[in-house]
């Protein structure tokens, strides 16, 4: 099953026209989409259907949810382009599982369905080429895991605040701790100088030492994706 529900996510995001998702994604009932068969041209979707002839699961239907919040995310991109892509990886010889399956166990294994439409987003921006698709891979790892509000505010942060140490005013370690835990921000010790004191003889000391504090400074992946999801 997981086979077959693998191959026809890989035919779906080659080959399928995934405009007839429609322009809303609030309008795609769950129960709908089940009942009524609608998108049943679309291979994963008809897939899924295809259980429900044998009673489907409560996980089967958070499944769809999540993989129909992700296709929702690349109806604009030409079906030629993300074809383009995607075959570049199925065919190379570094990756030893197609993207469809590789896509399908990020998206199963996201929090939520929000998380899957950042997944998506992200890898339209492989598709458009702005980044590669291990920044791809490495990014989706972080999303399918994070709680989607932090991911949220990580998005919403003011790039001139991507470093600060704790006597900054506006920032401390809780707005990152979580950040920091998935990848996205890191530690740093800031470099130690040491100089001569001027005036030691009264106060007692011949040299001031500076520096040593703690900094908290986005990773070059966080970066890369806090700029092309804000792009999207």
């Amino acid at each position: 099953m997981k086979k077959n529900l693998s191959t026809s996510f890989n035919e779906t995001l080659k080959d399928s026209d995934l405009q007839s998702l429609g322009g809303n994604l609030s309008e795609l009932v769950i129960d709908s989409v089940l009942e009524d068969g609608i998108m049943k041209d679309i291979p994963i979707i008809s897939t899924i259907i295809g259980l429900s002839n044998i009673g489907i699961k409560i996980s089967d239907r958070i499944l769809l949810n999540k993989i129909i919040s992700f296709l929702f995310e690349l109806k604009d991109i030409p079906k030629s382009k993300r074809e383009e892509m995607i075959t570049k990886i199925d065919n190379s010889k570094k990756y030893k599982i197609k993207v469809g399956e590789k896509i399908l166990l990020i998206i199963d294994k996201c929090n939520d369905y929000e998380n899957s439409q950042y997944v998506a987003k992200l890898f339209s921006s492989y598709i458009a080429a702005k980044i590669n698709y291990n920044d791809f891979l490495r990014g989706a790892n972080i999303i399918q895991s994070v709680e989607i509000n932090d991911f949220k505010d990580f998005l919403n942060l003011d790039e001139s605040k991507f470093r600060y140490s704790f006597n900054n005013e506006n920032l401390n370690y809780d707005d990152v701790k979580y950040l920091m835990h998935v990848g996205l921000f890191e530690s740093n010790t800031e470099e130690i100088s040491v100089r001569e004191q001027d005036d030691w003889k009264n106060t007692n000391q011949p040299y001031i030492v500076e520096g040593g504090g703690i900094t908290y400074d986005i990773t070059e992946l966080g970066r890369k994706m806090h700029k092309v999801l804000n792009e999207v």
